[in-house]
């Protein structure tokens, strides 16, 4: 039993010290391990250093060779950028970023700096590095007495592996210099750092930015930092063979590298004369182009399409901008070309460049057609007809504007039974050859600010004619200008004075939806000039002397009328007007004669004041039912017939004067054959 539990002991203590050293070798292996890493992050940023040391160099190389740099790439794994130079090749910089807690150990600071002498020197934490008592130069020859053309070589660093210590080599690696800094040490707080960046880093470049033309490199930080700037040559970018874009065949592309790297932005513009546009910023106005890209490996596609108001044939711009997404510029490009899409504008330099433009236009598409310019002469009339017999082969036109100082007469019948025009502007035209211009066309609005005089049948049968302007007519020289336009709603000739005769009849005869008439300076009325404006409720005109016939007959809803200097009222002047003076008297304070059935069938007049009147027509009131006050001048010639079917008895009748016509009973109250309400003299 003794010697069995002397075994159990012995069994106990022996797996006892096990634990114990295997708990001790575990401690062991992780120290070990954390030495391994460490080591590794120091090799790894040895390996950073030199790679840095040999950037450095190749800088002042590119900077002393007068090089200038052609592409700043973005890393595909975002840590830093690519610099390609003209001739020096390219360098890498990486962003510097701080590691884990790390090492306490120290890394030796490689950097360079300009002496007075305008050269570059190595310098190891701030002082020159030497070679004896020789500053090395990081570019030419090495030493400040070296031989011409030696290259310089850049200082190398490494860690002794028996020592620990960074060591420095300027040889190439033949011989190494220890610098006393120990490469590791106890862990501590401080991390390893990086080796390129913002954030700090030992030695090299610290930051790249692109200012205008000019990369600007910084090397080192705080007080210490320097700036060394290259001139920026960016990569251009070359467009198909497209110079010319037209429906069907707007696509422009154009092949990078750089169009297949995470992180870059493409935007691309157009611009022009009466436009630009974007496919970066949103905009639905209508003087944008419209730029839509696409991208496929390195292959960009750019589709335009011109804005509202382009003109065709403009010359226009494409340009390209690629930027990394901080802002820094990698290539662009621009390419000019024309437009070859139809927007409705056409900028034209002669009359057989205007031609030769519209015969580009696809005729079966094309809705509005705008044609400005300035020729050296005046347009022809059989240029004219020329033109209007090319607009006439748009089956779809809506709209045409001229806007042409040398365009200043129109052929006759220029637009005559063209059914789809909608809209005509000509900013400079001031005659017409001859009559019919737009005799039953199918235009709804026309703007002429310059024209002077219309002549016959301008706008007859227009009746989808609803909008005129005419600012600076002053003369109507023939009949029937807009007779018959059923869908007119206001007529505004504010400087229009006399028409060429009284007899140019049917002015604005059938005018069916008429409703405004504006015409203060015209000094005459021809016959029948408003016969038939059903629409019409109330006329101004103060300057009319002179009105033939029928001018006003058929006008059921007109209602007041202002004639403050008419001394003759025509035949059938109001005839049929039955809303004629209903809710208002009707006075006309300089009337002497009224001509035959004058107000005939104004069956709505209650009051009519007509004090100067002396001469009455026969049928002048006839029909006019509801007459209930009469007021006249002394007169002295008439008709029986002037009052058949009035209600003579209903109505007071007055006179200014004493009347030698008509044997005037007051006793009885009789005038005219006609038994009235009333009679009074004044």
């Amino acid at each position: 039993m003794k010697r069995i539990w002397v075994a159990l002991l012995s069994a106990g203590m022996v797996f006892g010290m096990g634990s114990c050293m295997k708990e001790d070798l575990d401690d062991i292996r992780q120290e070990l391990q954390e030495h391994d890493d460490r080591l590794a992050s120091l090799e790894e940023w040895q390996e950073s250093v030199n790679t840095d040391i040999s950037s450095l160099q190749s800088l002042v190389e590119a900077l002393e060779d007068n090089d200038y740099v052609t592409g700043v790439t973005p890393l595909a794994d975002g840590s830093g950028y690519e610099i390609t130079f003209s001739k020096s090749g390219k360098i890498i910089v990486k962003h510097g970023e701080k590691g884990d807690t790390g090492d306490t150990g120290a890394t030796p600071a490689i950097s360079v700096k300009q002496d007075t002498d305008g050269t570059y020197y190595w310098t190891v934490n701030g002082e020159w590095l030497l070679d004896g008592d020789r500053k090395i130069p990081v570019t030419g020859p090495k030493g400040e007495d070296g031989d011409a053309g030696a290259s310089a070589i850049a200082p190398q660093v490494r860690i002794n592996a028996g020592t620990n210590e960074w060591e420095i080599s300027t040889d190439g690696g033949a011989t190494w210099t220890s610098t006393g800094v120990q490469a590791t040490g106890n862990k501590g707080e401080q991390g390893i750092q990086g080796p390129v960046g913002p954030s700090g880093a030992a030695c090299g470049i610290t930051d790249v930015r692109i200012d205008g033309n000019n990369v600007i490199f910084t090397i080192g930080t705080g007080q210490d930092a320097q700036k060394i700037t290259i001139p920026l040559s960016m990569p251009v970018l070359i467009f198909n063979d497209l110079d010319k874009i037209t429906v069907g065949n707007n696509v422009f592309s154009t092949e990078s590298a750089l169009f297949s790297q995470a992180g870059v932005v493409i935007q691309t513009r157009v611009e022009s004369k009466s436009a630009d546009g974007t496919d970066i910023i949103t905009r639905s106005a209508s003087d944008r182009w419209d730029v839509n890209t696409s991208l496929t490996g390195n292959k960009l596609e750019i589709t335009v399409n011109p804005a509202k108001e382009t003109v065709f044939n403009e010359t226009a711009i494409l340009k390209v901008a690629v930027t990394s997404e901080d802002g820094q510029l990698l290539a662009s490009g621009q390419k000019v070309f024309t437009n070859g899409i139809f927007t409705g504008i056409l900028s034209v330099s002669s009359v057989d460049d205007m031609m030769a433009q519209l015969n580009q236009i696809d005729k079966t598409v094309a809705t509005d057609i705008k044609i400005r310019g300035n020729f050296d002469a005046d347009v022809t009339i059989s240029e004219m007809a020329a033109l209007m017999s090319a607009i006439k082969s748009f089956n779809q036109i809506g709209m045409l504007e001229l806007s042409v100082p040398q365009i200043t007469v129109l052929n006759g019948y220029a637009f005559e039974d063209v059914t789809n025009l909608k809209v005509f502007k000509a900013d400079y035209l001031r005659n017409f050859q001859y009559e019919g211009t737009f005799w039953g066309s199918g235009v709804e609005e026309v703007y002429l600010p310059q024209i002077e005089a219309l002549s016959f049948y301008e706008f007859q049968y227009c009746t989808s004619l609803r909008k005129v302007y005419l600012p600076n007519v002053t003369e109507i020289t023939g009949s029937q200008t807009f007779f018959s336009c059923t869908a007119l709603e206001a007529l505004d000739l504010p400087n229009l004075e006399t028409f060429g005769a009284l007899n140019y009849s049917n002015f604005a005869k059938g005018c069916t939806a008429l409703k405004e008439v504006n015409m203060p300076k015209v000094t005459s009325l021809p016959s029948s000039a408003f016969s038939g404006c059903t629409s019409l409720t109330d006329i101004n005109v103060p300057e009319v002397r002179e009105l033939e016939q029928r001018v006003f007959e058929g006008c059921t809803n007109l209602k007041t009328v202002l004639l403050p200097n008419v001394k003759v009222l025509g035949q059938n002047l109001f005839r049929g007007c039955t809303s004629l003076g209903v809710g208002a008297d009707i006075e006309f304070e300089n009337v002497e004669e009224l001509e035959h059935s004058a107000f005939w069938g104004c069956s709505g007049m209650t009051k009519v004041i007509l004090k100067k009147a002396t001469k009455i027509g026969p049928s002048a009131f006839e029909g006019c039912k509801s007459l209930k006050e009469l007021s006249l001048g002394p007169v002295s010639t008439g008709d029986s017939t002037a009052f058949t079917d009035v209600d003579t008895e209903s109505c007071t009748l007055t006179f200014y004067g004493t009347p030698t016509y008509g044997n005037l009973d007051k006793e009885n109250n009789m005038w005219c054959g006609k038994k009235w309400k009333a009679i009074y003299v004044n």
